[in-house]
Parts: structure tokens; sequence; C-alpha cells
């Protein structure tokens, strides 16, 4: 399977390095990296020219106009998956690993959960809990999960089939 890891970033130099360096530390390299600039003036483009990173400057659209653009760059240069993330985000080491594995025959998205680095246990969004179709729950008294345990509540499947320790990983 070939994967491209695409980093939308604007302003936010110090980070995108910090992301960076943990898609470079993957136990499953990615195919190719890209970054999508949203305009940045605070010296991304010099940096990213010093570690001879691919990007793409283009107007501020924001996250979904950077993903977008990410997206449209996978379809065109043949990837079979493309790994988003903000510049803010800093993967675990086996992050891509775990995520290859789960993209099999009728997932068109397999998602890392997105953990507070200084609460590993509280995730960053909460998770919305789905019903049998896939589809977010409206009817329900726990409509979204907010760290780790809720998900094991409600997912058994996901911690009893993974390996590792979903805390400790951030997979």
């Amino acid at each position: 399977m070939k994967i491209l890891a695409a980093v939308v970033t604007h302003n936010r130099s110090a980070l995108l390095q910090r992301c960076l360096d943990g898609i470079d530390a993957q136990t499953r390299q990615a195919d190719a990296v890209l970054v999508v600039n949203n305009a940045s003036t605070d010296g991304t483009v010099d940096m990213l020219t010093q570690r001879g990173t691919r990007f793409i400057t283009q107007e501020n659209l924001g996250s979904a106009g950077g993903w977008h653009r990410c997206i449209e760059s996978a379809l065109n240069e043949g990837f079979d998956a493309v790994w988003l993330m903000d510049d803010d985000g800093f993967p675990s080491v086996n992050a891509l690993e775990h995520l290859e594995r789960a993209l099999a025959p009728g997932v068109a998205c397999a998602s890392s959960i997105v953990v507070k680095e200084t609460s590993p246990a509280e995730f960053v969004f909460p998770f919305p809990v789905l019903n049998e179709h896939g589809l977010p729950v409206i009817c329900r008294r726990v409509r979204k999960l907010h760290g780790v345990d809720d998900l094991a509540s409600v997912a058994p499947f996901w911690i009893r089939s993974s390996s590792r320790n979903p805390v400790r990983d951030k997979a």
C-alpha cells in the first residue's frame, strides 16, 4: 500500500518541525511526505526547505482547504491512502503501522484517537458513538466519548483486538 503523510500548517513552524520528526520516526515509513503551507509568514518555508521536505504553499484556506489539497495531491499521484494531520499533531512511533492495518476492503477511513499530551487518557476531541450502521447516534444519553476508558466501555472489541496500550501508544 502506498501512503502519503500529509500535514497542513499555518505559522507554527516549531510545532510543524516536531510533527515532521514524529512522521520520520515511524516504524512504518510513509512513502512520501507533503506539507500544505497555508501562507505562513513565520519561517516555515525556510525550515521546510532546509529539511528537504516537499511542500505546497497556498493562500490560507484553513485545515479543510489544506486537507482538500492533500487529498487532491494523493489522488493525482496514485497513492492508495493519505494520512492527514495538523501541524500540532505528534504521532506515536507506530501510528501509521496501526492505521495501515485498519485499512481493509470496505473501509473508507481509519482514524487515530487524538489524546491530550499532558493527560493521555483524555481525548482532545470527543469521539462520537456510532450505531450499527456506522452513523453517529443522536437518541442516546451518551453520544460522545471523552476518554480511552469511555471507548473501552462501548467498544471492547477495539481494546481486545489491540495488542498495544492505547494510552501509551496514542495511535
